[in-house]
């Protein structure tokens, strides 16, 4: 979370389902989410997990669990960085994967121990909610939900951030964070 707490991905989050992490309510600058994928490894699929950060003219998918992780630009995959796209300077040093926006936040992917690491501008604070919380300096709410409502079981907080389309049996979670994914910001 923005506050320094931390979570645990393989015992809370399930696998077949996608989760808001993060997501500029305010302006709308830009969603992280974490999403089901597949990786091919000796021709044989394992299920993974894919990082995508969107902006409002670019988006970026980094591939973890696999130390030689794919990142996606837009549309194509690359193995060539730097890159640039839109609002985002990709970068890659070894097993880590950097993207830096010029909007104001930056992003840290280390491909090999399956750990990213988050970091936001000021500017976004009290603007900002997901699973990594609220980045307003107040441990209280950082479990709020997508309904916006603070509770206490982080297995509940987690659900209410799964993104529609991927929960079994989940009516609806935010119905403008949903259109907004849908139409790609």
């Amino acid at each position: 979370e923005f506050d320094k707490n931390e979570f645990s991905e393989s015992k809370i989050l399930d696998d077949q389902c996608s989760y808001l992490l993060a997501h500029d309510f305010i302006d709308g600058q830009f969603t992280i989410t974490l999403k089901p994928s597949f990786m091919s490894l000796q021709s044989r699929d394992f299920l993974s997990k894919t990082l995508a950060i969107k902006s409002k003219n670019s988006q970026i998918e980094i591939e973890l669990g696999n130390s030689l992780g794919a990142i996606k630009i837009g549309n194509e995959t690359t193995t060539l960085l730097p890159s640039t796209s839109g609002d985002f300077l990709i970068t890659r040093e070894l097993n880590v994967v950097t993207a830096t926006s010029r909007l104001g936040f930056k992003v840290q992917c280390n491909l090999e121990f399956d750990v990213c690491h988050f970091e936001m501008s000021g500017w976004y604070f009290g603007k900002i909610a997901g699973v990594l919380g609220t980045m307003n300096n107040e441990n209280y709410d950082d479990l709020t939900t997508s309904d916006n409502e603070v509770i206490e079981s982080k297995e509940k907080f987690i659900e209410s951030w799964i993104t529609k389309g991927n929960q079994p049996e989940r009516e609806s979670i935010n119905a403008s964070i949903d259109n907004e994914l849908q139409e790609g910001l």
